[in-house]
């Protein structure tokens, strides 16, 4: 039972009833499974699953630009490739940093 209020009288619609059509039913044409086929090959449902959470993890990702100098003990850092084909070029979705060397250029920046 819903108490008398200015709220409750927003909320309370009255019963109504279900009234269903006599109308002859109309039946349309479709597609058989062999003429509608969305399939492609091109394209790995597994790789696209997988390029879309990258993608979702690089939009997430903070980027910033550092330049560093090459030192002897070079820019102390190595990098990792990350994409879905990027053994076959097809899709790449940017060269990351994976680690950084203790006493490497990148350490001594201290920015990374």
């Amino acid at each position: 039972l819903l108490e008398d209020s200015p709220n409750t009288s927003k909320l309370y619609h009255p019963p109504t009833m279900v009234k269903f059509s006599t109308s002859p039913i109309k039946i349309f044409s479709t597609y058989t499974d062999e003429e509608y086929d969305r399939s492609n090959e091109d394209i790995d449902p597994a790789a696209a699953s997988a390029e879309y959470e990258l993608e979702k993890r690089v939009e997430k990702m903070e980027t910033f630009e550092v330049n560093l100098t090459k030192g002897e003990e070079g820019l102390g850092l190595s990098i990792l490739g990350m994409g879905v084909g990027v053994d076959t070029g097809v899709e790449k979705l940017g060269i990351f940093i994976k680690t950084i060397t203790a006493g490497g250029a990148a350490a001594k920046d201290g920015r990374i």
